[in-house]
């Protein structure tokens, strides 16, 4: 606990945090459906097909393409339903690859002493207690981030990927404020 830590230059740190950004949150957003507000989308769809009819069409051939369409509805919807299943579980592999991409623009810019090997890197929790120590609240979220990132059976759920989405953007924030906030 009373382990000595290293001193960094602020300016490392908030390249961390710039890093971090570009290639976590910057991959997570383009490759993933995080980062935007977290409302339902599904009404987007209906608002698409026409309410009503022209007044120009007869109302028989308006109710039979009313349910024409109804009916198509239905079954796209059972379709939706069968692909949702399969939206909101994302490879592991791709989202370690955000991650390592990161971790090996940290190593090849030499921001964190001890790691220049990007064929041997370490996780980003074991660099986050390198810079800030163990017990310090930006490892912990780390831990937290790389938890929620764990997936399981290789597969990551879209609800572990925003709550890490919005970890990781907690983290980026406070190295990018580091400047003054260093103490102790």
């Amino acid at each position: 606990m009373n382990r000595k830590k290293r001193r960094i230059s602020k300016e490392k740190i908030r390249r961390v945090g710039e890093i971090l950004g570009e290639f976590i949150i910057g991959n997570f957003e383009s490759e993933f459906p995080v980062g935007g507000p977290s409302e339902d989308s599904h009404g987007a769809a209906e608002s698409e097909f026409p309410v009503g009819a022209p007044p120009e069409e007869p109302r028989a051939v308006v109710e039979h393409e009313r349910d024409d369409v109804e009916e198509q509805q239905a079954h796209e919807e059972a379709e939706d339903e069968a692909y949702d299943e399969t939206k909101y579980y994302f490879d592991l592999a791709d989202v370690e690859y955000c991650v390592d991409v990161a971790i090996t623009e940290i190593i090849k810019e030499n921001l964190v002493p001890g790691y220049n090997n990007p064929e041997k890197p370490p996780t980003l929790s074991e660099m986050f207690q390198d810079l800030f120590g163990e017990d310090h609240k930006l490892t912990k979220q780390v831990e937290e981030f790389e938890e929620y990132i764990s997936g399981y059976e290789d597969q990551v759920h879209i609800d572990d990927l925003q709550e890490a989405h919005k970890v990781m953007s907690e983290i980026i924030k406070e190295l990018e404020d580091w400047g003054g906030k260093q103490s102790g």
